[in-house]
């Protein structure tokens, strides 16, 4: 459990709080704090709580937050449904969420390593509606990057 430092906020601030295993209670730049812990990009139980004696169960991720992807967020929108954000906001409100969902890991038809004859590569999702991006220069596919495979 880690408890947050004396800290006030005026309207339209925000807090930045970084789940680094780092405990740093006096902030490292405006508004930015570190937790004695990590949190698992796979969601476990995550909870705010009240100050009460007992403490009292505020808001969570109950029993687990989802699986979190590097370079995108978590959080709520406007109307305060939990949503993923293709462009995090650090240190400001949530912009508009433009992810319409996540799709199930990709199914690869061979295991990965070296291979010295050729031979033909199967990838499927088993997401209904999704589509499969991949580059062949070694990048990293991403929105504008790679060919794509619909299902």
């Amino acid at each position: 459990m880690w408890v947050f430092p004396s800290k006030v906020l005026s309207p339209g601030q925000y807090l930045v709080v970084f789940a680094s295993g780092k405990d740093r209670k006096s902030p490292t730049g405006a508004n930015r704090f570190h937790t004695n812990f990590k949190l698992s990009s796979s969601g476990e139980f995550l909870g705010l709580f009240t100050p009460d004696s007992p403490r009292v169960l505020a808001s969570g991720f109950d029993p687990k937050y989802p699986e979190q992807r590097n370079d995108v967020s978590y959080g709520f929108d406007a109307q305060g449904k939990r949503v993923y954000f293709a462009s995090p906001t650090p240190g400001a409100s949530n912009g508009v969420s433009t992810v319409s969902g996540v799709s199930e890991p990709v199914h690869f038809s061979a295991s990965r390593g070296h291979y010295t004859l050729p031979f033909t590569l199967y990838l499927s999702s088993p997401t209904p509606g999704s589509f499969i991006r991949y580059p062949i220069d070694g990048s990293a596919p991403s929105q504008g990057n790679g060919s794509i495979i619909q299902k």
